[in-house]
C-alpha cells in the first residue's frame, strides 16, 4: 500500500509495526520480511511492516502492494526518517550480505530492538544486545518476532543494552580516544 504523507503519520500511530530501512533487493532479504508479516498478521493483527526505502526489485513486493498490514513508505530522509526508526516496534535487517551497518548503530541509539540475520557483520555491530535468526531461514525469524512479540521483559531490556552498547562503543570521543591509542602504539 502506498501512502501519503499524513496517511503515514496516521497509521503509524495506530500499530506496532517492523521497520527495514534501505533498498529493496535481492540481498537484502525483504522477502523475508514480507513473508513473515503476511504469515503473522492472523496471529498479531495490529502487527505490520514498514518498507522505507527504493524499490530496486519490483518483483520482490510485487504480490504485496496490496496488503494491509504492508507500507511501502519510500526514501525517507532527516527528521521523518528519525521519527520512523525511533517509534518502530523491531529494526529489522535480514540481509544475507552486509558490512558493518551505520542503520543498526542508528536503531540501536534509538533504543530499538534490533532483529537481524544472524550474518557475521550484524554480530558485530548488535553483539549481545540484539535478536537474530538463522539467515535465510522464514521459520527462524517469525519464531523470533513471535517472541520479542510475547515478552515485554526481554524487549525492554534488548533495546537498553543496544542504547548502551552505542554509548560504550560507537559515539565519536569513544571511538576518537580508539583511534588516538591505535596511533601511540604504531609509534
Amino acid at each position: 500500500m502506498i501512502l501519503e504523507t499524513y496517511q503515514k503519520q496516521e497509521l503509524l500511530k495506530e500499530k506496532r509495526y517492523i521497520l527495514f530501512l534501505g533498498r529493496v533487493v535481492a540481498e537484502k532479504r525483504v522477502d523475508l520480511l514480507l513473508k513473515a508479516t503476511k504469515d503473522l498478521g492472523s496471529i498479531f493483527p495490529d502487527l505490520m511492516l514498514v518498507i522505507a526505502g527504493p524499490v530496486e526489485d519490483e518483483k520482490i513486493v510485487a504480490d504485496y502492494r496490496d496488503d494491509k498490514n504492508i507500507y511501502f513508505y519510500g526514501p525517507v530522509f532527516g527528521a521523518e526518517k528519525d521519527s520512523l526508526v525511533q517509534n518502530c516496534f523491531i529494526f529489522s535487517l535480514p540481509s544475507d550480505l552486509e558490512g558493518f551497518s551505520v542503520s543498526l548503530v542508528e536503531a540501536m541509539a534509538k533504543k530499538c530492538l534490533c532483529l537481524s540475520s544472524d550474518i557475521k557483520a550484524n554480530k558485530e555491530v548488535t553483539g549481545d544486545c540484539g535478536l537474530y535468526f538463522k539467515q535465510g531461514n522464514l521459520d527462524d525469524l517469525e519464531c523470533q518476532i513471535k517472541n520479542v512479540y510475547n515478552d515485554e521483559s526481554q524487549y525492554i531490556s534488548l533495546k537498553e543494552a543496544a542504547y548502551n552498547r552505542v554509548k560504550n562503543n560507537f559515539t565519536w570521543d569513544v571511538l576518537s580516544e580508539r583511534m588516538i591509542n591505535f596511533y601511540k602504539e604504531c609509534k
